[in-house]
């Protein structure tokens, strides 16, 4: 996540304005994500927003954070450009698919963030920069990341079948 704390900060320093606002305005907004936005910053409106379950006395049983009434935000504004985006599974989906399918980034760049710099040959795991691609049954190609903040999300692309597919769960359970 320091990569993306980095982004950010060099975002802000650049345009002057917060980093959420120009994710806003250069990608969410052009991509049409609408159920996708920057917590706490941005509210959700009148958008479904799914509580958080946690197990925080490590009793082996969730409870609903937000139902205990602990604020949420101070807890999500930590990470900031590192986790704070909030999303659905069909944003999720729309957005893997336009990134990985190459209608966002310059061809080059798009390369660039699929090269393995971690370089495990072993284990078949491919980590470029945001990218990483996971071994499959019958070799089948895929790029994608996952983010964990209590809630946590997944979603991959795979360019043989030009489909994305997302998944999503709302506690800290693994």
């Amino acid at each position: 996540n320091t990569n993306y704390l980095l982004a950010g900060q060099i975002i802000e320093s650049i345009t002057g304005q917060p980093w959420y606002e120009v994710v806003r305005q250069k990608l969410l907004d052009p991509l049409g994500l609408s159920h996708t936005f920057s917590y706490p910053w941005e509210m959700p409106g009148s958008q479904p927003f799914s509580h958080v379950w946690a197990d925080l006395d490590d009793n082996g049983t969730v409870e609903d954070v937000q139902g205990l009434g602990l604020p949420t935000e101070r807890y999500f504004s930590i990470a900031t450009a590192g986790g704070c985006l909030i999303s659905t599974p069909e944003d999720l989906v729309e957005f893997s698919e336009k990134v990985y399918g190459g209608h966002v980034l310059k061809p080059a760049t798009l390369a660039e963030m699929q090269t393995d710099y971690v370089q495990d040959p072993g284990s078949g795991v491919f980590y470029g920069l945001g990218a990483a691609s996971f071994p499959m049954p019958q070799n089948l190609e895929n790029w994608g990341h996952n983010g964990d903040l209590i809630y946590k999300s997944v979603a991959f692309y795979f360019p043989s079948e030009n489909m994305s597919l997302a998944v999503q769960q709302n506690d800290d359970r693994g």
